[in-house]
């Protein structure tokens, strides 16, 4: 699929960015970029000592370089971090050059597969994290639901990545 246009992966924490992303790319042979790993990069340490050291409102201001640089990409598969679409400029810069697509889960499939993994999770270190989840998907749903597209993101990497291919692939025809 030759396109202009970048597939940007939107969705909270653990909804499978990264790695459906890579998939995607992989298959259309595209590049790959995750916003969390590019600003670790940038940065030089970790977003949890980015989050202890300067806070969120400073992560929050290296993650809106990233995406202003990221946007201007061409045949790219963007995984963002979760709390991205927070910041409305975010969302219009990815939106202008690339379909949005929101991997939706819901609240106890997301802390399942957070409580899985070694990831420190800095917004979760709070006594309730299932509610945190619920409280955090309340906040941000409304700036989620703004994506092209809204795919179920609880099948296999395979099937979610499938499903993004054939809707970019119907939006490319119309």
């Amino acid at each position: 699929m030759k396109s202009s246009w970048n597939i940007v992966l939107v969705g909270f924490m653990g909804s499978g960015k990264t790695t459906v992303g890579r998939e995607v790319a992989r298959r259309l042979g595209w590049s790959f970029v995750d916003t969390d790993d590019e600003i670790v990069r940038q940065a030089g340490k970790s977003i949890a000592a980015i989050f202890a050291d300067e806070g969120e409102e400073h992560f929050r201001c290296l993650e809106t370089r990233v995406v202003r640089k990221l946007a201007a990409m061409n045949e790219t598969v963007i995984a963002t971090g979760g709390g991205v679409v927070k910041n409305p400029d975010n969302l219009r810069l990815l939106a202008a050059t690339g379909v949005l697509f929101w991997l939706q889960l819901e609240p106890e499939e997301i802390h399942r597969r957070i409580s899985g993994q070694r990831i420190t999770r800095p917004l979760l270190k709070v006594p309730d994290p299932l509610g945190e989840i619920r409280n955090l998907l309340r906040e941000r749903e409304s700036y989620y639901a703004q994506a092209d597209f809204t795919v179920n993101a609880n099948g296999t990497v395979d099937a979610v990545a499938s499903m993004i291919i054939a809707e970019m692939n119907g939006w490319r025809g119309r």
